[in-house]
Order: structure tokens, then C-alpha cells, then sequence
């Protein structure tokens, strides 16, 4: 899973098996529309781990599963960084 701060800050989860984000654009554009294979999260990601800019962390199934579960309705997880962040480097 990698961690992607949008351009409106909102903070969006990827999923690398399987090409899923957690972002609206996903779920319009490539759920219900089909018309992109991926939202530019996606590419960023993907992008990154071919340039070798990609962090990555290994963190416990316990501090994943409370990165999970916490509140989604805010969709800032910016302040609750469990050491699952995988944003590419600037």
C-alpha cells in the first residue's frame, strides 16, 4: 500500500496489487466510466518505484489494521502516521 497526498492535501491509500486508489477520480473515471487504467496516484506510484523514489516502511499487522480503521470520513490520516508512508521523495 502506498500513501499519496493529493493536490487538495487529501491523503488517498493505493493499492499496488491490483491498481486500486482510495481517490474519487479512481472510482468514477476507472470503476464506472472506464476510461483511464489508473488516477494519477496510481501513476505517481508507479512512476516513483521506477525512478527509485519511493519510501517505503514496514510496520506490524496491528499498526496497519489502526491505520485502517482510523476515521475515513475526514480522509486526513496526514496526523496519524502509523510508519506506513510510502510518498515519493521530493
Amino acid at each position: 500500500m502506498a500513501i499519496v497526498a493529493g493536490s487538495s492535501n487529501q491523503v488517498y491509500n493505493c493499492l499496488l496489487t491490483g491498481d486500486f486508489c482510495t481517490c474519487p477520480s479512481y472510482t468514477f473515471t476507472v470503476l464506472v466510466k472506464m476510461e483511464s487504467l489508473m488516477c494519477k496516484h496510481l501513476l505517481a506510484v508507479h512512476l516513483a518505484e521506477a525512478l527509485g523514489e519511493f519510501n517505503s516502511k514496514t510496520i506490524s499487522d496491528e499498526d496497519f489494521a489502526a491505520y485502517m480503521s482510523f476515521d475515513n470520513t475526514t480522509n486526513d490520516k496526514s496526523s496519524q502516521d502509523p510508519g506506513a508512508s510510502a510518498l515519493p521523495r521530493n
